[in-house]
């Protein structure tokens, strides 16, 4: 686990270097992850990029949409400092999506979309992936963006990444200082009967390794290109799993796996158990950090 401070309910609920034994005490020692350190934001980054690209692989028209306010329109509120500021507005975003459906009928669309806050200037603008609507659809969209400018360019790797990255300055929440009363950044993305994004790619995984006389099923996490692994996150691998036969109870004896490994090996009497959890991924953290640190100088030229 990266993650650089795992929640535990109770790390010493048991004595030290003592293997708990009831189902509450491994609970309670068991780590999960914070959801807000930066190895966590790289995975949560990691997660909806390979969802986009997924969905992306079953859909035949894609685009990626910049779309930002012309001076006269850009949403302004007054904030409690009395100082009024640009800020996001999401409906601006539901109407333009709303338009570009009654266009495309009876084509389908779905999306993800990211609104932030400019780096530099603080303006509000909005990034999409758009599931239905072609990259040369070009005076489409114009059309269903009446509030000023867009760009728009290829769906891939390389802008899915960029989509999903606003995770990574994570100003989601609205008491955050640097939003200084703002509306707080987003992400949204289609869901509905048909399942979240990402679904119809792998039911379609699903049903040929089911085909596949040879393959044993076993609980997939990832699914890798190559030499890289990029990570399913919990509701496509469950999903998957559903599909491949993989039943609850199975699920259920990975994770007890999984406490025991942990318990296993970081289970020492004279040291504490909860940094024995956080330090034995010191260095790898150290790599990611400079790795990231290289995709962020890129995507800020972006």
């Amino acid at each position: 686990m990266l993650c650089a401070y795992p929640y535990m309910k109770n790390p010493n609920a048991v004595d030290e270097g003592v293997k708990p034994l009831k189902k509450k005490d491994r609970d309670d020692m068991t780590p999960f992850p914070c959801g807000k350190c930066l190895p966590c934001k790289i995975h949560y980054r990691k997660v909806w990029s390979h969802r986009i690209l997924l969905e992306a692989s079953t859909t035949p028209d894609t685009s990626y949409v910049t779309f930002t306010y012309d001076d006269d329109k850009v949403p302004q509120q007054t904030m409690h400092d009395g100082i009024t500021r640009q800020v996001l507005h999401y409906k601006d975003m539901q109407d333009c999506i709303k338009r570009l459906r009654k266009e495309i009928y009876p084509r389908k669309l779905r999306y993800y979309i990211s609104g932030e806050y400019g780096d530099q200037s603080g303006r509000p603008h909005y990034h999409a992936a758009l599931f239905g609507i072609s990259c040369l659809e070009k005076n489409l969209l114009k059309e269903g963006w009446t509030d000023g400018f867009i760009q728009i360019g290829d769906l891939n790797i390389k802008t899915a990444n960029y989509i999903a990255g606003y995770i990574m300055k994570k100003m989601t929440k609205p008491t955050d200082p640097r939003l200084n009363g703002k509306p707080p950044e987003f992400s949204r993305m289609s869901k509905g009967s048909t399942g979240g994004l990402g679904i119809k790619a792998i039911e379609q995984i699903g049903e040929a390794l089911n085909k596949d006389r040879y393959f044993e099923p076993y609980i997939i996490e990832s699914l890798k290109y190559g030499k890289k692994s990029l990570p399913l996150g919990r509701y496509l691998s469950d999903k998957l799993s559903e599909i491949i036969g993989i039943s609850k109870e199975e699920r259920d004896a990975k994770f007890i796996l999984f406490q025991e490994e942990i318990f296993n090996k970081h289970l020492t009497v004279g040291k504490h158990y909860y940094y024995n959890v956080v330090q034995e991924s010191d260095h790898d953290r150290m790599v990611q950090e400079r790795k990231f640190k290289i995709f962020n100088s890129k995507r800020n030229k972006v």
